[in-house]
């Protein structure tokens, strides 16, 4: 299981510079890694790698499906410790896909957009390592959904991962005092065109 703590989310870039901006995330205390990419870290660097494979489709509802089917999840279990599967109802490979992954015994993180995707997962038996509140983006676009990460605890489940517009401290302290023991950061952290963009559009 992963340790408590923060894990950064580094996409989108060469790999070099997934690797750099990895190292300094971990040499700042990152205990796990978000990434699309395979990752080498050096000798006393090695923190857990969260794999993914993002599909992205011309859909505002959905924007992207993650390792969404048995294709992506080969190719990312190859280099990853835990595997992010987009868990919500909307993906028709859902069940299919669980079933691969329980059978091979991989460690599944299921990213969901909402309760419902959840309550689906357990009425189903879905086979998964975590919950990660990744897709709760949609419904709240500009500040953690804390609504879902208090439903989940309310429903029992102890294995979360709160993710999704995570950019200030006192949303972190915030999730850790509802007992949610690790966040995913992105974008605040590592998206450097966003940050940039932050700062150049004001007139």
């Amino acid at each position: 299981m992963l340790n408590k703590g923060i894990i950064v989310s580094i996409q989108g870039y060469t790999r070099p510079t997934i690797e750099e901006l990895a190292v300094d995330a971990i040499n700042a205390g990152a205990v796990a890694l978000r990434t699309d990419k395979y990752v080498h870290l050096p000798p006393g660097k090695k923190v857990p790698i969260i794999g993914l494979w993002k599909i992205r489709v011309n859909d505002p509802v959905k924007e992207a499906y993650i390792t969404p089917t048995k294709i992506e999840i080969d190719k990312v279990s190859a280099w990853a410790d835990y595997i992010a599967v987009d868990y919500r109802e909307l993906n028709k490979n859902l069940i299919h896909v669980s079933n691969y992954c329980r059978t091979r015994k991989l460690k599944v993180i299921a990213d969901i957009a909402t309760i419902q995707d959840y309550e689906n997962i357990k009425e189903n038996d879905l086979y998964y390592t975590y919950i990660a509140t990744t897709f709760s983006v949609f419904s709240s676009l500009y500040d953690p959904d804390f609504k879902i990460i208090h439903e989940l605890i309310g429903l029992g489940e102890k294995n979360i991962i709160a993710e999704g517009n995570f950019k200030i401290r006192n949303d972190i302290a915030k999730a850790y005092s509802l007992g949610v023991k690790n966040i995913c950061v992105g974008a605040a952290i590592s998206n450097i065109y966003k940050l940039t963009q932050k700062f150049t559009s004001v007139q």
